[in-house]
């Protein structure tokens, strides 16, 4: 157990507290977060209930030049910010598949400017270049696929992939890695199916709007509304809210002053 101090502007001690030497996530990600958040997010993990397996991958990333090339029929997914997947933009031979490879149930990406978003694979196609979220293929299209949309879309998760990102693409991109959902808790046995697929209605016929507009539309409050409740940390939603839209800012804001 490391213990460490919380400390105000002129150094005097807030709050002393400590975080477990064995943790899942890099240390500079944890020291990086809010206190509250990082509060939630020890909460959270201790509430894991589910034993079902899932997993995080990344994308095919093959060379640009061989997608659509003769005799191509996979379908492949090339990164057009959406909310649900209903068409691929491309298509690639299976040569490009290895045997066993599998198909992501939900879709997110790597590079991420000022929107946010986690694609419902309903087609079943690979993706380009995504972080890919894994789910046993019986669970295609089954209530809990539908929930695990609505987690990954909600300001939580975006702010988590936010604060563990790496800032360094240039152009105020946000490089969020793969390897950076390892400490997202994934392990729940959801009980929104029912609202989950209503927002899911809602939200397959647009695009991800701008982070500032998106977090405050009827459905994303109410994504933010179901997570929270679940989990038991709406008293601190607007604050994850407004922290999520401040790091955005800041940091493309950087990159058009620069």
């Amino acid at each position: 157990e490391i213990e460490y101090k919380m400390v105000d502007d002129r150094m005097d001690t807030l709050q002393t507290k400590s975080i477990e030497a064995k943790q899942t996530m890099k240390w500079g990600h944890i020291f990086v977060m809010p206190h509250y958040f990082r509060d939630i997010l020890e909460s959270i993990s201790e509430a894991q209930n589910s034993p079902l397996w899932t997993s995080f991958g990344q994308g095919l990333n093959l060379p640009r030049k061989e997608l659509n090339e003769e005799g191509s029929v996979l379908p492949i997914i090339l990164g057009k910010p959406r909310f649900v997947a209903t068409s691929a933009e491309g298509r690639i031979s299976s040569r490009w598949v290895k045997s066993g490879r599998k198909v992501p149930a939900l879709i997110m990406p790597r590079g991420v400017g000022d929107r946010y978003y986690c694609t419902f694979n309903s087609i079943g196609a690979f993706s380009y270049s995504g972080v890919e979220m894994y789910l046993p293929p019986d669970l295609f299209g089954e209530e809990i696929h539908y929930c695990f949309w609505l987690y990954m879309n909600s300001s939580f998760v975006w702010l988590f992939r936010e604060l563990t990102g790496r800032r360094n693409l240039g152009g105020g991109m946000l490089k969020a890695e793969v390897t950076d959902m390892k400490g997202l808790p994934t392990r729940f046995t959801f009980d929104f199916h029912v609202e989950a697929r209503e927002v899911f209605d809602r939200l397959q016929a647009r695009h991800p709007l701008p982070v500032e507009q998106e977090v405050y539309t009827e459905e994303h409050l109410k994504i933010d509304d179901l997570v929270s409740n679940f989990f038991g940390f709406h008293d601190q939603q607007d604050q994850i809210r407004t922290d999520l839209v401040e790091q955005v800012n800041f940091r493309t804001a950087r990159a058009r002053s620069s």
